[in-house]
């Protein structure tokens, strides 16, 4: 700790450089109060907006949001570069870091606007990394990609940039490896982990990614791979230096290969910390569903009836945060994409403009972009407008109509009365006890559990159906589920791969392509669209 008689005697960039490196609270605070009281004797408007934005860091959210009002009423008419849009910056950074999505979305789209018209590059890439983030907190893991690497091609392209923005590179390189993570393409996010290890040289600096962290993400890699040692080596080499939101993640993964290998001590151990460290840390992370599933099943099976509730209490909280999340990928298409888009028009245009006055020809260029902006805007709004006539329709129905595949005409007399009125009675009761739900379904099993053959079976499908058994079966499970969306509110707060897996399908692709065909819409929009008429 640094005494107060030193801090007092610091210039403004060695007290903020010692905020910064500290984790001390009372060293926050002191150093805050210093910083403060100095700026308040220069009377230099800026300075004081920075002791403001230190006393908003180490607060609470209603007194933060109120420094961050104070920075922003301030500096609204300043010539700095950094603001007013530091303030509302802030303001989205005290949202986001309280769960409040739509408003931190709010807030940094506002800042985003004020850096534009400042031309601030440093600030607008800050700013669209924050929405990044957003976006993977939203599930939408390929569009935070897009932005991570957009960023990580401008820094690269800094002249000496691995020296001199050194934290910067290696943060923005830890978001692509988490989001072809997220994106299950592990291969790629090895080469990236790879090529960083060759050339990492640790350096210290409080926010930046560490060598440990690229141990983390190996272990996670190899977990999802299923090579379950090597995952094991490097997420327990990982947990002791990483932040404790990875800990967090780290120990969950750990709980899971533990369970695999029914080693219930360990699993236990490491389950119940991951929980202590994901509520401590604010991690929500999607995945960690199972997590309370996990230990509200051990508990359950047990009978600790009090440790059960815990996580049931834990677990309905845990929905509540992440029914949030659901609701915000479409909040930032529509006041984030589609803004940048039409500000990345801007620029073309005005580019054109400019080169207009000695080529003429760039006209053609113009109006052919604006056409395919135009072209694009209405094919955009016209899919929007069927998606809404098919849920529409699809709320109005009990039953999804069957999409038949085409099919050959097939010869009836192929297949005895007798056999064919089997089948149909056996397929009455399939379909009368859900068996179709069963994930491993094939039409091997279905024939065997019939006692016939899989060419009796599909060929009385074809007759007796209209259809193709796959076409059948996908019918059979997404009416199931369709139907118990509607009426069903517990249900409706399941993340799509618990919704998927409610429907017999083993993975989330499968789910949501089966649910497209048959229906003309993605199953989370009809999520949101069903979540938005209760509430209504």
């Amino acid at each position: 700790e640094i005494p107060i008689d030193s801090l007092e005697k610091m210039s403004f960039e060695a007290l903020h450089s010692a905020f910064y490196k500290t984790d001390d609270t009372l060293e926050h605070r002191n150093i805050a109060n210093i910083y403060f009281k100095k700026s308040l004797k220069t009377g230099d408007t800026i300075q004081i907006c920075r002791g403001y934005y230190y006393y908003a860091l180490i607060s609470k959210l209603d007194t933060a949001i109120k420094y961050a009002d104070t920075i922003i009423s301030l500096s609204k008419n300043s010539n700095h570069k950094f603001y007013p849009a530091l303030g509302y910056f802030l303001k989205g950074y005290q949202y986001d870091i309280n769960d409040l999505y739509d408003k931190s979305l709010k807030y940094y789209l506002i800042a985003l606007n004020h850096a534009y018209k400042k031309n601030n590059i440093e600030q607008i890439a800050d700013l669209r990394l924050s929405i990044a983030n957003l976006k993977s907190v939203a599930g939408d893991y390929r569009g935070a990609l897009n932005i991570h690497k957009n960023i990580y091609d401008s820094l690269i392209k800094i002249p000496n940039y691995k020296k001199e923005n050194k934290a910067d590179y290696h943060l923005t390189l830890g978001y692509i490896i988490y989001d072809y993570i997220n994106l299950k393409e592990y291969e790629i996010a090895n080469q990236y982990i790879n090529n960083a290890l060759k050339e990492f040289k640790p350096f210290k600096s409080k926010y930046s990614i560490s060598y440990y962290d690229y141990v983390y993400f190996n272990g996670i890699i190899n977990y999802y791979k299923k090579d379950y040692s090597k995952a094991t080596d490097s997420l327990e080499k990982a947990i002791p230096k990483v932040i404790d939101a990875d800990k967090a993640n780290a120990h969950f993964l750990l709980s899971n290969i533990y369970k695999y290998q029914k080693k219930k001590d360990l699993f236990l151990t490491h389950a119940v910390v991951a929980e202590s460290l994901a509520v401590k840390s604010d991690n929500n992370s999607r995945e960690f569903r199972e997590l309370y599933e996990n230990l509200i099943e051990h508990y359950k099976n047990t009978n600790n009836t009090k440790k059960e509730l815990k996580y049931l209490n834990g677990l309905i909280r845990f929905d509540s945060v992440n029914n949030k999340k659901n609701l915000l990928n479409a909040k930032i298409i529509k006041r984030y994409d589609t803004p940048y888009v039409l500000n990345q028009k801007q620029k073309i245009i005005n580019q054109l403009n400019t080169k207009t006055r000695r080529d003429k020809s760039v006209k053609i260029g113009l109006i052919s972009a604006l056409l395919v902006l135009l072209i694009g805007g209405a094919f955009y709004y016209s899919k929007q407008r069927r998606y809404l006539k098919k849920y529409k329709a699809l709320l109005a129905n009990t039953a999804l109509p069957s999409t038949p595949t085409p099919l050959p005409e097939t010869n009836k007399t192929e297949l005895s009365s007798a056999v064919l009125e089997r089948i149909q009675e056996g397929l009455i009761q399939f379909e009368n006890n859900n068996d179709f739900l069963e994930p491993k379904l094939s039409l091997a099993k279905l024939a065997e559990q019939l006692n016939t053959n899989s060419n009796y079976l599909s060929k009385a499908v074809k007759l007796l159906k209209h259809t193709s058994f796959s076409n059948y079966l996908h019918t059979l499970r997404i009416n199931h589920i369709v139907n118990r969306l509607k009426n069903e509110h517990t249900l409706r707060q399941y993340t799509i791969k618990a919704i998927a897996f409610e429907a017999g399908y083993s993975n989330t692709q499968s789910f949501s392509t089966a649910f497209y065909k048959q229906t003309g819409i993605y199953p989370s929009y009809f999520l949101n669209k069903v979540n938005k008429r209760e509430r209504v």
